[in-house]
């Protein structure tokens, strides 16, 4: 048997009852997309935790290691940065020393470096600037120099000058630190082990105390709490995209901290130019994609404080006064400004000053409070973002500066007391909101057209099922009054005799046309 066929109409039906679902749906997915409320999201800033703790050699008089540095998160074929030579001592006599790091893809540690006065086995200092340099092994033991405990070189280097720190694959691996200004270079090489390139840690701060990246380090014989001279590096020809930022102590016998601080994720380095400004127990670190300066001071940071009016009501502006206390007198630019509260955040940057604060300042901002926020109490938070100026030649980012206060919601609208007389009394209009707007604007038409549409190809259907189906006009037989033969309706003469089927006649017949022979 073959396959039964469906009527054209229940066909047709089908179509338009597929169509018509399509539609519907396509629409309630716009409806819910555009009355979902938007979900806000504001950085908070940034909190530390603690890490592991990198390597460090043993000093039988000098046991506590104070260190401060980055981690490199990227891969690196070769690594070349400037540091400046400054020659500066701890309250034990010793030096501190400016490292290189790297971590080879075969597991392998190499260390180069320009230190000062650096401390040696006995605890005494060694004299002046040399270049410092040393290899761990996989299991965390140094190798080289083969006595271990680091090596040092001779270096021409005089106080404030740039010196060059290279760590790059030639079949070994090269360490080497050279003086831009007097020209002096000092170089150790070691076995590459396999390895082609240094290894960036995205996700740890450090593997097994070993990293890619810089280093401030100096010794002391008792826990301190110390940030010395601003020492900076730069890279000599890359960018750093981003970066871990870190600093600890420990003693190094033991391995006990005394602190370990970290940030909790990698620093990303949007804007070259601006430092991000970092303080670890009484040191401070600031680093940019250009540059990385240890030894700053930890600075006090400004108090902020806000408030508003007594009570709002919704649709009317709100005055928020932001009360900024600089007891540094730092040079501080303000360059965001967020408040964020429960029925929306507000980015109001643009009403903060353009010029830099030296002092105490307080200035103003508002916000309108939407129709249909409920009557209530709401929390209301400002985060000001800001730097300042350390006497350096870039601008450095600290976190966010944030305060917290509470705002009153009175009502939809000003009670009418609070009008001022003169002003006559008008028709209160509800302002439509956006989900309105957009279902008279878009929604409402379109629904409008779709069933139009509907309409019309219903009644199409309808029409043409009915001409299928009714049958056509019943025709009449007609006979000519001559000669009695039938004749179409149509027809203006007989065909038989040829009579006219139009003319009228008295007695009911026209005379026959004479017929041919």
């Amino acid at each position: 048997m073959g396959a039964r066929t469906r009527p054209r109409f229940l066909r047709s039906f089908k179509y338009v009852f597929v169509c018509s679902l399509v539609i519907v749906l396509a629409l309630t997915g716009m409806l819910l997309f555009i009355v979902s409320p938007a979900t806000f999201h504001l950085s908070s800033p940034t909190t530390i935790s603690q890490q592991s703790l990198p390597l460090a050699r043993v000093h039988p008089y000098l046991t506590y290691d104070e260190q401060a540095g980055i981690t490199f998160t990227q891969d690196f074929s070769s690594l070349a940065f400037n540091v400046t030579a400054v020659a500066q001592t701890g309250p034990d006599g010793v030096g501190p020393g400016y490292l290189l790091s790297g971590l080879t893809d075969a597991g392998y540690w190499y260390q180069v470096g320009l230190s000062w006065k650096w401390p040696s086995t006995n605890g005494a200092s060694l004299p002046g600037f040399n270049m410092n340099y040393e290899v761990f092994d996989q299991f965390g033991i140094s190798v080289f120099p083969t006595s271990g405990g680091g090596g040092i070189d001779t270096i021409q280097v005089n106080s404030g000058d740039f010196v060059l720190l290279n760590l790059s694959f030639t079949g070994t691996v090269v360490m080497q630190a050279t003086d831009w200004n007097t020209t002096s270079s000092a170089a150790e090489y070691y076995p590459a082990q396999g390895a082609s390139y240094f290894v960036g840690l995205p996700n740890a701060v450090s593997s097994n105390g070993f990293f890619t990246g810089l280093m401030t380090e100096e010794y002391h014989s008792a826990p301190y709490y110390g940030s010395g001279q601003p020492v900076v590096y730069q890279p000599n020809s890359f960018n750093i995209s981003s970066a871990w930022v870190w600093a600890d102590e420990f003693n190094t016998n033991t391995f006990q901290p005394v602190f370990s601080d970290a940030t909790p994720s990698p620093i990303s380095f949007g804007n070259a130019s601006v430092l991000e400004y970092f303080s670890f127990h009484g040191m401070a670190e600031a680093i940019s994609a250009q540059e990385f300066i240890t030894g700053l001071s930890p600075i006090k940071l400004p108090l902020l404080e806000t408030s508003t009016s007594a009570t709002a009501h919704t649709g009317e502006q709100v005055t928020i006064t932001l009360n900024l206390q600089n007891s540094n007198s730092l040079a501080i630019r303000v360059n965001s400004l967020i408040i964020s509260t429960q029925f929306g955040v507000f980015d109001v940057s643009s009403s903060a000053p353009s010029s830099p604060i030296a002092g105490n300042s307080t200035f103003t901002t508002s916000i309108t409070i939407p129709i249909g926020v409920v009557t209530g109490n709401y929390s209301l938070t400002t985060v000001v973002g800001w730097h300042f100026d350390p006497q350096l030649k870039d601008w450095i980012a600290p976190d966010p500066l944030q305060a917290n206060t509470t705002i009153t919601i009175g009502g939809t609208a000003a009670p009418p007391s609070a009008r001022p007389p003169s002003t006559p009394p008008t028709s209160t209009t509800t302002t439509p909101s956006l989900v309105q707007t957009l279902l008279r604007t878009f929604l409402l038409p379109a629904l409008l057209a779709y069933a139009g549409a509907v309409a019309v190809v219903v009644v199409l259907v309808l029409r043409r099922q009915r001409q299928q189906t009714l049958p056509g006009p019943i025709p009449t037989s007609l006979a000519c009054r001559v000669c009695g033969k039938a004749v179409g309706q149509t027809m203006l003469f007989c065909p038989n005799c040829g009579s006219s089927l139009t003319s009228p006649s008295d007695s009911g017949s026209v005379s026959p046309r004479p017929q041919p022979p």
